[in-house]
């Protein structure tokens, strides 16, 4: 990424290579991932959705970029971008 790894002054491209690398890393963590049929903590949700929402997030925080997702909610960012990446398992 442009900046030092945060998400100030990004390109497309370098949105391009964050979601490349978020969605390599939910298959990665997806790949070792046994128990399909589990329920998650709330009525309606899979362990895998926070499976993948923790693979997500382990990436994006690096940026420092906010997120909203379905699983965890909002987690505000650490940079002075004013983006925010929705993430829906």
């Amino acid at each position: 990424m442009a900046s030092h790894g945060t998400v100030d002054a990004v390109t497309d491209d370098d949105w391009l290579d964050l979601l490349t690398m978020a969605a390599a890393n939910v298959a990665l963590s997806l790949g070792s991932y046994d128990d399909m049929k589990r329920n998650g903590d709330r009525r309606g949700q899979y362990g895998f959705d926070l499976v993948t929402d923790a693979a997500v997030l382990d990436v994006l925080a690096e940026t420092g970029v906010a997120t909203f997702s379905e699983e965890s909610g909002y987690r505000p960012g650490t940079s002075s971008g004013d983006d925010v990446v929705i993430i829906d398992p």
